[in-house]
């Protein structure tokens, strides 16, 4: 047996993670009038009272009365450091709506503005986000607070990457917190993968409902053998019958906001795309908002090969 001596580096950096669930009541009266101004909450409650992290609300000031920004704000004490900022409106399901995200350097001169994030008047009109006066803001942080290299030099062995050993543990059950069930069956799973891939799982776990108080989570109107491809999205990122099975996997990625399954199924279906499939997909990618594949079909249409009517 032989060995190969390589050299290596590795840049790698400290993260810190913070979610936080910001329920504002009375919105009619305290969201009511520009003239009332904005309002404040401290996301991290330890902090000294002109310092620490801070989002609020306040209205849009080239807009007419009814849009608002967010903002999220650091004190003084704050030393400047890059920033990932992901803000939703929290539904009364747990599902996350209309989610921004920003990333980029934060001090204390330069806040991160969510420009005209919301419509007041647009919004009392849903009654899943906007219930007994109520809006919930659900707010996720992640501040690299520390860059590194790491290099040198040895000895080149097998190795086995995260994919492998995630997909593993699904396989093997060990570990598992919580059950899926689906049509009777109960999958186990982890949660830190099912909130890692989807923000509305990690709503569902991460909040004050029946899937984190029970520990279970109930699929519906979902066959079985769909939720176990996306089970193996979730632990591996990688889908073996997404070809065959990209439509039903699409609406299941759109319905629990994983982004990059998502992506995944529109390209499987945007590849060698005919005319006849191109009609049939059409309601599918305007229903789901399949930007990629609607782009896609409008090609056809731009080349005259398709008539939308």
């Amino acid at each position: 047996m032989s060995s190969v001596v390589k050299q290596w580096c590795t840049s790698s950096a400290t993260v810190e993670i913070t979610y936080h669930l910001w329920t504002i009541e009375h919105v009619s009266f305290q969201l009511g009038s520009p003239s009332l101004g904005g309002i404040t909450t401290k996301l991290l409650q330890n902090a000294a009272s002109q310092e620490g992290w801070f989002l609020s609300v306040q209205p849009h000031s080239d807009l007419p009365c009814g849009f608002y920004d967010v903002v999220l704000r650091v004190g003084t004490n704050v030393k400047q450091l890059p920033v990932k900022t992901c803000v939703s409106l929290l539904d009364s399901s747990g599902g996350k709506r209309q989610t921004s995200r920003k990333i980029a350097m934060l001090n204390h001169h330069q806040p991160f503005i969510f420009e005209k994030y919301f419509s007041l008047p647009q919004i009392k009109k849903d009654g899943k986000l906007y219930a007994n006066d109520t809006l919930t803001l659900h707010v996720k942080l992640e501040k690299m607070v520390k860059r590194f290299n790491v290099s040198g030099q040895g000895v080149q062995t097998k190795t086995f990457s995260l994919d492998e050993r995630f997909g593993s543990l699904l396989q093997s059950e060990k570990y598992t917190d919580v059950v899926i069930n689906v049509n009777n069956r109960e999958i186990k799973a982890h949660k830190f993968m099912l909130a890692s891939q989807s923000t509305v799982f990690e709503a569902m776990l991460d909040s004050e409902m029946a899937e984190k108080q029970q520990n279970r989570i109930t699929i519906v109107d979902v066959e079985e053998e769909v939720i176990e491809q996306m089970l193996l999205y979730v632990y591996t990122t990688k889908v073996p019958k997404l070809k065959s099975m990209a439509e039903r996997l699409l609406i299941v990625a759109d319905k629990y906001a994983m982004d990059g399954l998502k992506a995944m199924c529109e390209q499987a279906l945007s590849d060698n795309l005919t005319t006849e499939k191109a009609k049939e997909l059409l309601p599918l990618a305007e229903m789901y908002n399949a930007s990629q594949l609607k782009e896609c079909i409008k090609r056809l249409v731009d080349n005259g090969n398709l008539q939308v009517k």
